[in-house]
């Protein structure tokens, strides 16, 4: 089982590599879900190239959910 950093970087790359939406709607809800180290993700998204990316991320992940 992949720590929820991990994970949410695991989804991102599925998103950055592949343009998969999915992967980026599980990289919101892990995020949503469990605490998750944001600034190592934007490190890491940043090495990788995807910065413009991981903006995307974050601004699903600030946006508030349906109820």
């Amino acid at each position: 089982m992949l720590p929820p950093t991990a994970c949410v970087m695991d989804r991102l790359a599925a998103y950055y590599y592949w343009n998969d939406p999915q992967a980026l709607e599980q990289a919101v809800q892990v995020a949503r879900a469990q605490p998750v180290e944001l600034r190592r993700v934007k490190a890491w998204s940043r090495r990788e190239g995807h910065l413009a990316k991981y903006d995307d991320f974050r601004r699903q992940l600030d946006r508030k959910s349906s109820p």
